[in-house]
């Protein structure tokens, strides 16, 4: 039966975290990029619980570089507005974020705080452009700027209406007992708990297999990790929340979790709870690593703006 219409679309993700403290954060965030090269997702909102300019200067040199790598011209490049909690919970510069601005590259095109979107109001409208239930939210870090969401004006009836499903990396949730709790309170949609997962990355290979780019900040940022083996426990709540139905994925039943002054999240099965925990298959363990490897390292592919937009493209091709 031949199929009429515009063809399904893929789903679009918020990405939240403190991004600069570590690298693992920053090999998920290129695992991201790696899904929407492959079109299996769409990066619609970046967005940073550091409160730090080098933080979200990395969010937004790694923004530009994936619009400018798609080969689309500039008026059709899918370069998006960057958001940073100005009341968050780590300020201070980092190792790897002073390595990638210490290169004469890469200028921090973000010099003010009003350079920046504030993340609560960017992630609601982000979603408000969204196809009912093709959006996602994925917090890497603590849940502030999500709890904040709620918050914005018809943020609530945004999320239930829009977002299909919130992932939340649970180790990170204690830097913000506060907003987790919010979230386990208040948040409309279903959440997906995501438990550590023994899984890794290693450098090596970055020179390799980042041959196609030229500077690269994420690459860069890998780099001055220093690390020959990176962690790739925060790659797992983007790759469940693009492939929901990954065989490397172990949901468990509905139930409500909980988190302690401490930080400690507790989870208890419920018929009524909207909350799931999410673990990894052991014996999919090699092959979540194969994937890693290829998505972070995956470079753009040639799309952008719609088939017109694409076909001007093509057209001004020499």
């Amino acid at each position: 039966m031949p199929q009429f219409g515009p063809p399904p679309q893929s789903v679009g993700v918020v990405i939240d975290g403190d991004f600069g403290n570590d690298a693992t954060g920053l090999l998920a965030l290129a695992v991201l990029y790696g899904l929407d090269a492959k079109g299996e997702c769409r990066v619609i909102s970046l967005s940073t619980s550091k409160t730090n300019l080098k933080s979200v200067g990395l969010l937004d040199l790694t923004s530009r570089f994936y619009a400018s790598a798609t080969q689309i011209p500039v008026e059709f490049r899918r370069n998006l507005a960057v958001g940073m909690n100005e009341f968050g919970w780590s300020k201070e510069d980092t190792p790897i974020l002073n390595a990638v601005f210490a290169k004469p590259e890469f200028v921090n095109p973000i010099k003010k705080l009003t350079d920046t979107a504030e993340p609560h109001a960017l992630i609601r409208n982000m979603l408000t452009a969204q196809p009912d239930g093709l959006g996602t939210i994925v917090a890497l870090g603590p849940a502030t700027n999500a709890a904040r969401t709620l918050t914005a004006q018809n943020g609530p009836a945004v999320v239930e209406k829009k977002v299909r499903a919130l992932t939340l990396n649970l180790p990170a949730l204690k830097a913000d007992v506060a907003a987790a709790r919010k979230i386990f309170a208040e948040w409309p949609t279903p959440v997906i708990g995501v438990a550590p997962a023994d899984l890794a990355y290693t450098t090596d290979h970055l020179e390799t297999d980042f041959t196609w780019a030229t500077n690269h900040p994420l690459l860069e940022a890998l780099k001055a990790s220093g690390l020959k083996v990176i962690p790739g426990a925060a790659t797992v709540p983007i790759l469940s929340a693009v492939r929901v139905k990954d065989e490397g994925w172990k949901l468990s039943p509905a139930g409500k979790f909980s988190i302690a002054d401490n930080g400690a999240v507790s989870f208890k099965e419920s018929p009524d709870g909207k909350h799931r925990m999410l673990t990894l298959d052991p014996a999919r363990k090699e092959a979540i690593e194969k994937a890693i490897a290829e998505l972070a390292s995956a470079k753009p592919a040639v799309r952008g703006g719609g088939r017109r937009q694409q076909q001007k493209a093509e057209e001004k091709k020499p």
